[in-house]
C-alpha cells in the first residue's frame, strides 16, 4: 500500500510540475546571421515553454566549441520566436559572446535542461551567406531543409513568408578572364597584383554587389563584394588592383598566387555562380605562372581554356589583342629568358649568356652554345639582373630580370 501511495503522489507531482520533467523535441534552431551576428529559437509546440538552462553549443570549422546556456526564466511561448544578439563583452550571460561565421563552416546543437541534444544546425559551403543582409534559416520553420534567406531574413517572425535566394532566371555572361599573380612586370619593375573581368553581353551590365570569391589551395575561402555603381561596358573589361589596405571595398584585399593552386569564382548578387576560375597544379602545374611579366587568362575572351601568358599579358584589353603571346607558342620577340623561383628559362635561339648584377659586377660568364635552357641560379641573393644574349645570328639582347623565391 505505501508502494502504491509514493506512487501516486509522484504521479500527481509531475502532472502539477511537469515542465520540471518534460523533454520538448519542438524547439528549434530556426535562423541565424553570420553577417549581424544574431540567432533565432522557433517553438513549434502548441503551448509556452520554459527554455531556462537549455544549452546551444556552437561547432566551428576547426571543430571547436563554444556553449552558451540560456537564462533562468526564459520562456518561448506557442508556436513563437527568441533571438539573441551576440555581444563579444557580455558578462552576465544574457547573450552569447561567441561569433558566428557567414563564409566558414559552423554547426550548432541544442540540449535541453535534461542535456538531451534536441536539435542540430549545420552550415557547409553551399550555405555561406556572407554580404548584404543575407541569413541562412530552415525553409519553413523547423523544417530539415536550410536555405539562404536575402532582405535581411525574418527575424523573431516566421520563416514562412521569407524570400529565399533564388538562381537567376537568365544569368549575365561575365567572366574572370584573366589574373596577374607576380609582383613584378616584364621590365622587372614593381607592379601590384590584379584580376580582370570580362562582359560578353551586347549590352552594358551593372555589376554592383556581385562577388568575387577566392578559394585558395587549403580550401580557405575570401570573398570581396563589388561596390555600388560598378557597370561593365557592352563587350568591356573592368581592372582591380589589389590593396591589403582598403578598408572602403574599393578592391580586393587579398592575394592572388602565381606558384599554388587557386580557385576564383563570380557570384550575381542572387548568389548565382557566373564563373569559375581554375588554377590546378594537377594540370601539371603548366598555369602556375611566377616570373616576372607572366599572366593566367583566358586563351580568348570568356574561353573555357585558360593559359600562361607572357609580356605582361592583356591587362584591361582583349586576351586576343595578342596572338601569340601565350607561353605555349611563345615567341622570345621581347622576352628571350623569363625566370620562376630563381630558375632561368631561356630560348632555343638563346646561344651565348653573361649575367650581370644590377651594379655591372660578372655573375655568369663563357657559357656559349648553351645545351640547357633552364639554369639553376638559386645561389644568388634576391634581386635585379641583366642578362647579355645573342642568338645563332650573333643578334645581341640585353634583358633585365628579377630573382626573388
Amino acid at each position: 500500500m505505501k508502494t502504491n501511495f509514493l506512487l501516486k503522489a509522484f504521479l500527481c507531482f509531475i502532472s502539477c510540475f511537469p515542465f520540471l520533467f518534460a523533454t520538448y523535441s519542438g524547439i528549434y534552431i530556426n535562423e541565424i546571421s553570420g553577417n549581424e551576428k544574431w540567432l533565432e529559437i522557433y517553438n513549434s509546440a502548441d503551448e509556452a515553454v520554459d527554455i531556462s538552462k537549455y544549452v546551444i553549443l556552437k561547432i566551428d570549422e576547426a571543430g571547436l566549441y563554444n556553449e552558451w546556456q540560456i537564462p533562468a526564466g526564459t520562456v518561448i511561448s506557442a508556436r513563437g520566436f527568441l533571438s539573441w544578439q551576440r555581444d563579444k563583452d557580455n558578462t552576465d550571460g544574457s547573450t552569447f559572446t561567441w561569433g558566428i561565421s557567414a563564409k566558414k563552416d559552423v554547426a550548432f546543437e541544442l540540449y535541453d535542461k535534461n542535456q538531451k541534444k534536441i536539435d542540430y544546425f549545420e552550415v557547409k559551403s553551399d550555405l555561406y551567406s556572407e554580404g548584404f543582409f543575407r541569413t541562412v534559416g530552415r525553409e519553413t520553420d523547423g523544417a530539415d531543409k536550410l536555405v539562404i534567406f536575402t532582405n535581411g531574413g525574418t527575424k523573431n517572425a516566421s520563416n514562412n513568408n521569407g524570400t529565399k535566394q533564388e538562381p537567376t532566371a537568365n544569368p549575365k555572361k561575365i567572366f574572370i578572364n584573366e589574373i596577374n599573380g607576380n609582383r613584378y612586370n616584364a621590365a622587372g619593375e614593381m607592379q601590384e597584383k590584379w584580376l580582370e573581368i570580362y562582359n560578353a553581353e551586347d549590352a552594358p551590365v551593372d555589376i554592383s554587389n556581385f562577388y568575387v570569391q577566392k578559394i585558395n589551395e587549403k580550401g580557405s575561402v575570401n570573398n570581396w563584394f563589388i561596390p555600388e555603381g560598378t557597370v561593365i561596358d557592352a563587350k568591356g573589361f573592368r581592372v582591380w588592383e589589389q590593396d591589403s589596405l582598403d578598408t572602403e571595398g574599393l578592391t580586393f584585399t587579398w592575394g592572388i598566387s602565381a606558384r599554388k593552386d587557386l580557385t576564383l569564382r563570380i557570384f550575381d548578387f542572387n548568389g548565382t555562380m557566373l564563373d569559375e576560375f581554375i588554377v590546378d597544379a594537377d594540370e601539371g602545374d603548366k598555369l602556375y605562372s611566377e616570373g616576372e611579366g607572366r599572366t593566367v587568362g583566358r586563351k580568348y575572351d570568356g574561353a573555357d581554356e585558360v593559359i600562361v601568358f607572357a609580356n605582361n599579358g592583356t591587362k584591361g584589353v582583349s586576351n586576343s589583342s595578342s596572338p601569340g603571346n601565350s607561353d605555349e607558342t611563345i615567341s622570345f620577340d621581347t622576352v628571350w629568358a623569363y625566370s620562376a623561383s630563381k630558375t632561368l628559362y631561356l630560348s632555343e635561339r638563346v646561344k651565348t649568356l653573361v649575367v650581370y648584377s644590377i651594379t655591372g659586377n660578372l655573375i655568369l660568364n663563357g657559357q656559349t652554345e648553351l645545351a640547357n635552357k633552364e639554369i639553376n641560379l638559386h645561389y644568388l641573393p634576391d634581386g635585379i639582373y641583366l642578362l647579355k644574349m645573342t642568338d645563332g645570328n650573333n643578334q645581341e639582347k640585353i634583358q633585365k630580370i628579377v630573382l626573388k623565391n
